[in-house]
């Protein structure tokens, strides 16, 4: 079996380059894909990168 690579909230926030705070706030109005393990908040990475490209295409087509 393949380990998952997850991500914590600050690997997240290095990632993103944003604070914990704007994080936070993505989780509680399920803005960001995170699973919960009990009481921990994790992030998987594979999922973190395709939702920076679905944001990226957002804003290139408003430019169109």
């Amino acid at each position: 079996m393949e380990k998952a690579n997850l991500l914590n909230i600050d690997e997240v926030c290095t990632v993103l380059g944003v604070k914990k705070s704007w994080v936070r706030a993505a989780i509680f109005y399920k803005r960001l894909p995170h699973l919960k393990i009990g009481k921990l908040i994790r992030f998987s990475q594979d999922e973190i990168m395709t939702w920076i490209e679905s944001q990226k295409k957002e804003v290139d087509d408003a430019r169109a």
